[in-house]
């Protein structure tokens, strides 16, 4: 085995290899998320006073931006997995480059990088 063979990292798509596990995990665990959504201020009795009405309001207004935040990383990691079958997975789609593996590990669901805006 020569220096380089050693040197030489593996070809991206065999790099790729544990990122759909993770993307299907993470799409699992935001289904059941969405799913098992407390339901409990669909049934609020009427509250006692002004103070447990507000409470209540702002609990709602919680459990929703949850609800909202776990339906954008599902629609993240749906685009993600439909970008892995049609082989665009792991290049930004703004600026056509290689995305670094770290990177795609961290946050595989976000496979976008603009290196031009300074976003990551």
């Amino acid at each position: 085995m020569s220096i380089t063979q050693v040197v030489l990292s593996p070809p991206r798509p065999l790099a790729f290899t544990s990122i759909p596990r993770q993307l299907l995990r993470t799409r699992c665990m935001l289904l059941l998320q969405m799913a098992s959504r407390n339901s409990w201020h669909l049934i609020q009795e009427a509250a006692a006073d002004i103070l447990d009405q507000a409470s209540c309001e702002r609990l709602s207004v919680l459990d929703d931006l949850i609800q909202q935040r776990a339906y954008v990383k599902l629609r993240q990691v749906e685009r993600a997995l439909d970008r892995m079958l049609d082989t665009s997975y792991g290049v930004c789609h703004r600026c056509r480059t290689d995305i670094p593996l770290p990177r795609l590990r961290a946050q595989p669901e976000r496979d976008t990088l603009h290196r031009l805006s300074g976003r990551v």
